[in-house]
């Protein structure tokens, strides 16, 4: 089954789209692939997903994968870019990177989250979405220090450099 050997999809589905760039559907397949290879390429992941959601409402919100219908492509494309995202913030924590990076990578899964929630309220799939992104916020909050840094002391400003004359080229 192509869905189980995604790394040897990747070139299948990008032949595919140097002919047919305007497919969706593979676009979403190239998205998947992407974040399911053994090295996840997120960035790639993020802009095949966004163009198979872009090409999707282009083309008038039909979907383009015969065994998905209309609401679960779309809804499907914004819970793989909630997982895209999801990735990141579990690349971040892994690598003890800065707050800032975590808040922004949950803030960007939280609004593809929100969005599928808003195609799909009952889908069992955005329930645990939410679920281990709850998970993941309270992990976050856990490390994260509780009481904020004292701030610097502002740094003296330097002196300024002794005035020259204007014609004077070389200073003593």
């Amino acid at each position: 089954m192509l869905e189980a050997r995604w790394q040897e999809a990747i070139p299948v589905l990008r032949a595919h789209l140097l002919r047919t760039p305007r497919d969706p559907g593979a676009h979403f397949y190239l998205g998947r692939a992407y974040l399911l290879h053994a090295f996840p390429l997120l960035v790639h992941a993020e802009g095949e997903l966004k163009t198979a959601l872009h090409l999707f409402h282009e083309q008038g919100g039909e979907s383009p994968i015969e065994r998905f219908d209309d609401t679960y492509f779309e809804l499907a494309c914004h819970l793989e870019l909630s997982k895209v995202h999801l990735s990141v913030v579990q690349m971040v924590m892994n690598a003890g990177g800065r707050q800032e990076l975590l808040e922004r990578a949950l803030e960007r899964c939280e609004e593809h989250l929100e969005a599928a929630r808003r195609i799909d309220p009952e889908s069992p799939d955005v329930e645990q979405l939410e679920t281990l992104l709850t998970d993941l916020r309270e992990a976050i909050d856990e490390e994260a220090p509780v009481e904020p840094e004292p701030p610097m002391e502002p740094a003296e400003p330097p002196e300024p450099p002794p005035e020259q004359f204007p014609g004077d080229r070389f200073a003593i």
